[in-house]
């Protein structure tokens, strides 16, 4: 498991999101920052519901071997930061 903090603060920027990492074979949960509430990091709907002015954690649970590359790739172009190792 490993935690990447990101903004998503533009419809766009969802948006890009959602399409970038629903076709990766990940589990991944969306998080406000220093919050509680857990969201499916491929819900588009889900993500609306968030307050997107804030800074969200990405954590990232499992990769398949063959998507780690994709995962990176989709982590740099979102300009993540890595924040927990797990």
């Amino acid at each position: 498991m490993t935690t990447y903090q990101l903004r998503l603060d533009s419809a766009d920027k969802v948006v890009k999101f959602i399409r970038d990492i629903t076709p990766l074979d990940v589990t991944a949960d969306i998080t406000p920052h220093n919050s509680h509430i857990a969201i499916d990091a491929k819900s588009l709907i889900g993500i609306f519901s968030l307050d997107l002015r804030q800074a969200l954690d990405l954590t990232v649970y499992d990769v398949n071997e063959k998507h780690i590359s994709k995962v990176k790739q989709l982590i740099a172009d979102f300009n993540c930061v890595e924040r927990i190792h797990g």
